[in-house]
Formats: structure tokens, sequence, C-alpha cells
């Protein structure tokens, strides 16, 4: 082989090897910034449960084809009767996956490129492993004080902060403008959103913690996209929710639809009274009667 052409191999190398230096790191880094936008406040990678399943070494449990099926929208293939999607939706107490139709094929292969990379050593798949790792996962570890610590003052401030009388710090709406709660405290909540009263006994309070500081749900996104609740606001909200989650059999649930009828029908005989009270005398006189009698007062002069 010549000289001209051993150098031509070994630029071609050169820059071969700078390619894969540089794309292959840069197409990982896409996948974990897609991950950590899109999926880390509901999954983690090898550390436990939030609100869905953890999902270390799911590349070895699941086919490419329905990964991309289930990410892209999992009521989809729930809805066409695929067994173990169904299975996972109840056993994450039917909390929907919010649909990513707007990923490519590119973004997925990102994510789980990521994923595969971020998870442990290789597990042979087998029937027993793939059982544990859908079946019993484990815990995530809590980070920062447990809201089992809760004090009556953490539960209360949550509560005020979770209704709205007391501001979250960078300007975010209440929850209760969505989310209704049932606690004697509280207003009913808006109805925008799936009510919270047991939100702490599905979702775990790591869940909780998750879903607020990094909300997973695209309209709850955009809400807090640009105002962002803080640890310690996250803390106190899951508290109270923690709080309503046990208490709830002892609060009093109000039928506001017949409030509202009760009161429109009362608010409605108050004013039919008023109105029959100020214009009493037209029973008498016609609307013009002043009117009248000032033109008869001055034909008097003719």
């Amino acid at each position: 082989m010549n000289t001209y052409l051993q150098n031509s191999l070994i630029i071609k190398s050169f820059f071969t090897l700078i390619f894969f230096l540089i794309i292959f790191p840069l197409y990982s880094q896409d996948g974990e910034s897609i991950f950590k936008l899109n999926c880390a406040a509901c999954h983690t990678i090898g550390k436990g449960t939030l609100i869905g399943p953890d999902l270390a070494n799911v590349h070895l449990r699941r086919n490419r084809d329905w990964l991309f099926k289930i990410i892209r929208s999992s009521q989809t293939l729930i809805n066409s009767g695929d067994e173990t999607a169904i299975a996972l939706f109840k056993q994450f107490n039917m909390v929907q996956m919010p649909d990513q139709t707007a990923f490519t094929d590119d973004d997925l292969n990102a994510i789980l490129t990521y994923i595969e990379g971020e998870s442990p050593e290789y597990i042979p798949e087998t029937e027993t492993t793939v059982a544990q790792a859908d079946e019993t996962p484990v815990e995530v570890e809590i980070t920062g004080k447990p809201v089992d610590e809760a004090t009556k003052e953490d539960i209360l401030n949550g509560r005020l902060l979770f209704s709205g009388e007391t501001r979250l710090e960078n300007g975010g709406p209440a929850c209760l403008t969505c989310h209704n709660v049932l606690n004697d405290n509280l207003i009913g909540g808006g109805l925008l959103a799936k009510d919270l009263t047991e939100a702490f006994t599905r979702l775990n309070e790591n869940g909780i913690k998750a879903m607020v500081s990094n909300p997973p749900f695209p309209v709850m996104r955009t809400a807090y996209d640009n105002h962002p609740v803080n640890s310690d606001e996250t803390y106190l909200i899951t508290a109270f929710l923690k709080f309503a989650d046990q208490e709830r059999y002892y609060q009093h649930h109000r039928d506001y639809q017949a409030r509202f009828l009760y009161t429109g029908i009362a608010g409605f005989i108050v004013l039919l009274i008023v109105f029959t009270v100020i214009w009493r005398k037209r029973k008498y006189a016609s609307v013009n009667q002043k009117i009248f009698d000032r033109q008869l007062k001055s034909d008097s002069y003719y």
C-alpha cells in the first residue's frame, strides 16, 4: 500500500472517530434532555416508582415498537385491547399518561438510548425478572424531610397554598383552580382536573412531589412553565394532601349543585319582593301620571 493511500485511510479513520465521539454523545444528550423534560416527573431509571413504573431495563422487557406506541398514545394502545398496557394502567392507579404524538422516531430512539445507558448492568430477560420489574417496584428513597414529620403548621400552610389564600412565590395559579379536595376548610374546587382527595394513596409522597414540582400534564405544564413551585411549597402542599387523604372519611360532602339551585330560587323570590315594593304605586297610576297631572294644571290657565 502506497503512502498516499495510508495517509488517506488515517485521515478517514480520524474523522470517523471524531464523528462517533461527537455525534453519539449529542444524541444521548438529546435523549437525556427530552427524558428530563417530558418523562422524569413520572418515571425514574433505576430509582423506583413515582407516578409511573421504573423504566430501568425497559428495553429488555418490551420491544421497541410497543414502546413507541405506548409513549405516543398509551390510551390508544389500551383501547386496542393490549393486555400489557391495560395491566400497567390498572397497576398504576389508572393515571392517564399524557400523549406524546409530537415525538419523532429519532426523539423516541434518543430517549430509549438514554434509558438503556442509564439502566443497571444487563439482566437476562426471563419471566421472573420481568414480573419482578413490573409487579414489585422498589420505592424511591425520600430526600429531605418526609411528610410524616409535617407539623400542624405545615399542613395549614399547605392548605393555604392549595386554596390560593397564600400566593405561590413564583405567581403560579392555586391548585384549587382546577382540582377539588374534600376538606371542610375548603370551598369546592375546580372540575377541570382530577379530584385529589385520595391522591396520596394513589401516587405516594414522591409521586405527588414529582407532579407538583415538575408537572407531567400539558395543561398543568403550561400553567406552571414560567411559574415553578419551589421545593418548600411542594413539601407543604404534599403534606396537606396527605392529611386530606387521611381525614377524608371525617369530612362532609357538599352538594354545590343543590346549593346553587336553592340559592337561585331564594334570590329570585327576594328580588321579586323588592321590585314589588319599589313599583307598588304603579298599580294605581300610569307610568307618566305626573306628566299628565302637570298637563292638566297648565290647561287650567286657559
